[in-house]
């Protein structure tokens, strides 16, 4: 998603305390809607991944991703 072209996304992550925990919020507006699912899957992975890295352990992104995106698929778009 190339800046200053029609395919440019816009990223947004909030971080607010909750108790003794942190809530960590990430969206993105301007995305196309045909493969939508495959963002919605790729972002909750990277973010999984972004939590086992925080433990020590290594990425498993593309077997996650592929094994969400059939659900996220199945959500549809409304």
């Amino acid at each position: 998603m190339e800046p200053g072209t029609d395919e440019q996304t816009e990223i947004e992550a909030w971080l607010t305390e909750e108790g003794r925990k942190t809530r960590l919020v990430v969206e993105e507006r301007g995305l196309p809607l045909a493969p939508l699912h495959h963002y919605g899957a790729g972002w909750q992975a990277h973010l999984e991944d972004l939590g086992r890295s925080l433990r020590g352990y290594g990425s498993i992104w593309h077997d996650r991703w592929t094994e969400l995106a059939p659900g996220y698929e199945q959500l549809g778009v409304q």
